[in-house]
């Protein structure tokens, strides 16, 4: 059989690269050929009953690479029967035969596996069959004496095992779970390789979780356990990409895959946590978070469990690195959340109880808060809060101690810092309450009157303000609490009443004054604490904007800045419910009482000589209201109307120059701002598909109006200035429904536009450019290609012409730019020529410096530049 070519391959030494290559063309040849399994054997029977060993071991791989190459359907059940016993036999034989053997009982076992679980098909292996391979495997071979890449081959046949149900199942049946269990610890014993180790500890972690270890409980612990704490340091260019990390986190889970190991881990990680080793702690720490939280039971190692709690607190204590600090604290809140699970016995001062651990911690720690430097104060804080965030039951019984001590040091010090952290402490207790429930507790019940005291009291004082108004938050978070609380002012409806009067200063208290000035910390909180106030109460709501709109007229009547603090608090209180809303539906609850503040705003806009920054600050308010609030209510709706009718009447009026300063250089910055605004409605009524009702108003008003004509040359300089409005609405509108109003307005103001895009004003330009190119942007291709291919060879011409003015030239090349953002968004073939051109144009000397930041302007995507 000459397709073997076997002479040739039995001639070459086993280790020859020749031999590779001609083994791997004789197995070519025979899977070619579809030569029968028969006749293999039958023409490779000298060589495999060879007495010389080399020539016995080269058979048997010619067999295993066999195996590999075929495809599985290619041999039936009995050939597969055959050719794993055959092999399984040359286990026993000579090293050099037992491991050229293993890659074919390796592919012969994976390759060869049904497909459905539930049957075994004429062409795959049978389930007895699989388990004699590995069992036969872990009795004959020594693993350990073995190449690496030999002990892999192993270690991913009992992984290919302990991942296959049916399998295990067929372990089981055999009564091989015991057996397997010892012939896999002898097998992974002493293994040093990574590569290795990492696939052994995956399968521990399988043959825990599956298997009963029998008698074997500490053989298994003590061949993994050898390798804690993990010390290994990738090699120089490394190819397996194996990392320390993945070594530790792998062998943490074979800690805690079991809990019969725990009596044999803790005393390791005692030991562990005991050294003076920061990383060795530290994975100790991690370890037992990891053993605790899974699967270990605190009454199999109840006599540890007191040295544990001081390790822990030692090392939390102690600790020199964040990380360490952190893990130390998770154990103690990994071991709280443990016990609290454990099914108590009568005796409560049984030392497997969250009972006993608390007073436990409490007795550690709470004689530290008294001390005069308050160095200690905050890690054994940090101890107790982590047992209180472990369980309600941890919570209320930490807090019940912890709690009134707290109170009773803060009454004693005259210090303003100590008196600031023990706020701090008492509002992380607090707020660790409401993880549980926002029912208040009952200390909390009993001790509001004092808690909502002390709150307002400090409102003022600038040490303890931040402090002040994290209580008031936390205590507005559990149901009822305030409500029930003694009335605070006799006067006043509710306490949330005396709360917000109380408040409503600070709101206004800006950064800049001398008056205790509200930090941006503190600000934030307030504005957290009124939504929640006007959220509940509908007087309170009604009376903040009520307020709201007094403070910024009067601040604007009398000339002074106070209107900032106002248009502020507005944006910081829609802000704050865009991002924490429930859901898009649900409307902000003073949607109505603020927009008819706005129109309030607006509309004494006729009356009065604005400065600037009142209109500025106005505009930009009235923007982030329309950007933040879902206003899709039909009376919501009616008032968007409203506002926009008055901003049109505005920006049509003969105070228009007054209004927005066209005579001063910031006049351009007003101007787009309230333009955004225009943008911010049409895009808000597209939601409420109202766009169409916009877009007809502002064409009679552009289109049709006799004493209002902003495209014609002649214009003054204002009215074109207001075609920003113009194309804000335009750009927000959706290209596919209003394809025919787009190309309709095209036609009409297409030659206006494109001279207004040469407008000597620079400011009339650029507005004109950016319209003409959202225009562009939004038809389709065959209804503007007709006058871009007229327009651009003109265009160019100018734009050469060293003859024309140079301002010319370069509000054509300006102009050119924009045409050229037009057709690169929508991918029109044209922007291939524009783009050359202008590529051409960054060498010439006049026009070099505008071509260059031409292409910043194609580039750019500032929601004010984009269609």
């Amino acid at each position: 059989m000459d397709v073997l070519n076997i002479d040739d391959y039995f001639q070459t030494s086993i280790s020859d690269q020749s031999s590779e290559n001609i083994l791997k063309e004789s197995i070519s040849n025979v899977i070619s050929k579809n030569v029968k399994l028969q006749e293999i054997f039958t023409r490779l029977e000298p060589y495999l009953t060879n007495k010389d060993n080399l020539k016995r071991a080269k058979s048997v791989k010619f067999v295993s690479e066999l195996v590999k190459q075929f495809r599985s359907s290619r041999f039936n059940t009995l050939e597969i029967e055959h050719l794993s016993s055959y092999l399984c036999s040359k286990l026993d034989d000579h090293y050099t035969v037992s491991t050229a053997a293993l890659p074919g009982l390796h592919s012969l076992l994976i390759k060869c596996q049904p497909i459905d679980e539930n049957e075994e098909p004429n062409n795959s292996i049978s389930s007895q069959n699989s388990i004699k391979i590995i069992k036969t495997t872990l009795n004959a071979v020594h693993v350990q004496s073995m190449a690496q890449a030999d002990r892999f081959l192993v270690f991913d046949m009992c992984k290919f095992i302990l991942l296959c149900p049916r399998l295990v199942e067929q372990i089981k049946k055999d009564n091989y779970e015991t057996d397997f269990v010892y012939g896999f610890v002898q097998s992974m014993d002493g293994e040093k390789d990574p590569r290795n180790l990492l696939i052994c500890f995956e399968c521990v972690l399988l043959i825990c979780s599956q298997m009963n270890l029998g008698p074997f409980v500490d053989e298994t612990f003590e061949v993994f356990a050898c390798y804690f704490p993990i010390d290994f340091t990738p090699p120089k260019n490394d190819n397996f990409l194996i990392t320390k990390q993945m070594l530790i986190e792998s062998l943490r889970l074979c800690f805690s895959s079991t809990n019969k190991f725990s009596k044999n881990t803790i005393p390791l990680l005692l030991e562990k946590l005991d050294s003076s080793v920061e990383d060795a702690q530290l994975d100790a720490l991690d370890t037992y978070s990891e053993c605790a939280n899974s699967t270990y039971d605190p009454n199999d190692y109840k006599e540890y469990l007191e040295t544990l709690w001081n390790s822990f607190h030692k090392i939390s204590m102690t600790a020199t690195k964040n990380s360490l600090e952190e893990a130390a604290l998770n154990a103690i809140q990994s071991m709280a959340k443990s016990l609290s699970k454990t099914i108590q016995n009568a005796n409560s001062k049984s030392s497997v109880s969250i009972e006993w651990f608390a007073q436990k911690a409490l007795d550690s720690c709470l004689d530290y808060l008294d001390e005069p430097d308050l160095k200690l104060v905050w890690p054994n804080v940090k101890c107790l809060l982590s047992i209180a965030s472990s369980s309600s039951t941890a919570n209320l019984l930490i807090q019940k101690n912890t709690l009134p001590a707290i109170l009773l040091h803060y009454n004693s010090t005259t210090f303003q810092n100590q008196k600031k952290t023990y706020l701090d402490i008492l509002w992380q207790f607090a707020s660790n309450s409401l993880k549980f429930d926002t029912k208040a507790t009952s200390f909390l019940k009993e001790n509001v009157d004092s808690m909502l005291k002390l709150c307002l009291e400090n409102e003022s004082n600038k040490h303890l303000r931040f402090q002040s108004l994290n209580g008031l938050y936390y205590l507005f978070k559990f149901e009822n609490l305030i409500e029930n609380a003694s009335k605070l002012d006799e006067d006043d409806t509710s306490n949330y009443e005396t709360i917000a009067k109380k408040l409503w200063h600070s709101l206004w208290v800006s950064p800049s004054e001398n008056d205790s000035p509200t930090t941006k910390d503190e600000r934030s909180r307030l504005i957290e604490i009124f939504y929640i106030l006007i959220k509940n109460n509908d007087f309170i709501l009604k009376w903040f904007f009520k307020s709201l709109e007094e403070s910024i007229v009067e601040s604007r009547t009398e000339g002074t800045q106070g209107y900032i603090a106002g248009f502020n608090l507005i944006e910081s209180m829609t802000s704050h419910y865009a991002k924490n809303k429930p859901n898009d539906n649900e409307t902000f609850f003073g949607s109505e009482l603020l927009l008819r503040l706005l129109q309030k705003l607006v509309s004494d806009l006729y009356s009065s000589d604005e400065n600037s920054d009142y209109l500025s600050y106005l505009f930009e308010s009235l923007r982030q209201v329309v950007e933040n609030l879902d206003l899709n209510e039909p009376d919501l709706v009616k008032l968007e109307f409203e506002i926009i009718e008055d901003l049109l009447k505005l920006i049509l009026s003969d105070q228009f120059g007054n209004i927005f300063k066209t005579n001063s250089p910031y006049s351009s910055v007003l101007v787009l701002k309230c333009s955004l605004v225009f943008k911010a409605f049409s895009l808000l009524l597209k939601k409420n598909a109202q766009s169409d009702i916009l877009l007809k108003k502002i064409n009679e008003l552009y289109l049709s109006s006799p004493n209002f004509a902003p495209f014609e040359s002649h214009s003054n300089v204002d009215d074109k200035k207001k075609l920003i409005f113009y194309m804000q609405i335009i750009v927000s509108l959706n290209k596919t429904e209003f394809k025919s109003n787009f190309e309709e307005i095209f036609k009409k103001i297409e030659p206006k536009l494109r001279e207004l895009s040469l407008d000597e004003n620079k400011e009339i330009n650029h507005i004109a450019c950016q319209f003409y190119a959202a225009l562009l942007n939004k038809i389709d291709n065959n209804q503007t290609d007709s006058y871009l291919n007229l327009l651009k060879d003109q265009l160019q011409q100018d734009i050469e012409n060293r003859e024309k003015e140079m301002n010319f030239r370069i509000s054509c090349l300006n102009f050119w730019i924009w045409i050229d953002k037009a057709l690169t968004l929508k991918e029109n073939k044209l922007y291939e020529f524009f783009t050359k051109k202008l590529i051409d144009w960054l060498d010439d000397s006049d026009l070099g410096k505008t071509a260059s930041e031409g292409f910043s302007t194609i580039l750019n995507d500032d929601p004010k530049e984009t269609f």
